[in-house]
């Protein structure tokens, strides 16, 4: 996978989904692609933060200059299976989604961090074509700074900090007076 990023960011992508990962441990090797597909290509990594209930470092997520995407359900309460660290940037619905099922059928699917990821990953690139002069780490600070809180919701003040600032709002990143 990490190959792949830095083939994407050398073939000119501003924003790179990453809807994979796992808990490990850090490695330079792989913090060093990070960092060249974000300073030397101008590129967003968005990470998966991991659907395994408890605080885990999970990686691409928790690794510097990655936006990490955790999960909340329709009501946006922080889902029980998803991983949490303070590392994290954001969440987004990754529960009763609307989307492609495994029968190749439209319906509800419950595809954990790896479906709230491409939500902001789409949200970035939408950001990335209204405000081209933005570079990837912008754009991404951009969501997080201008995400709506869900921390005081029932369920979720237990999570405080540990799922991201809040829950995308790509409505009000977009507006001219929150940049």
């Amino acid at each position: 996978g990490y190959e792949a990023i830095v083939y994407a960011a050398d073939m000119g992508c501003r924003v790179i989904n990453c809807s994979w990962g796992g808990p490990g441990a850090v490695s330079q090797f792989e913090q060093d692609i990070i960092r060249y597909a974000t300073f030397n290509k101008g590129a967003l990594v968005v990470a998966a933060g991991g659907n395994t209930a408890g605080y885990f470092q999970f990686l691409p997520a928790n690794y510097d200059y990655v936006l990490g995407v955790s999960m909340t359900d329709t009501n946006d309460r922080i889902v029980s299976a998803a991983s949490r660290h303070f590392k994290l940037d954001l969440t987004a619905p990754g529960v009763g989604v609307f989307g492609i099922r495994t029968s190749g059928n439209y319906g509800w699917v419950d595809g954990g961090s790896s479906m709230a990821c491409p939500q902001v990953a789409g949200a970035a690139a939408l950001l990335l074509s209204r405000f081209p002069e933005l570079n990837g780490l912008q754009a991404g600070e951009l969501l997080r700074v201008n995400s709506d809180t869900i921390y005081h919701l029932p369920g979720n003040a237990g999570f405080r900090d540990q799922c991201g600032r809040g829950r995308l709002n790509i409505f009000k990143a977009l507006k001219k007076e929150n940049r």
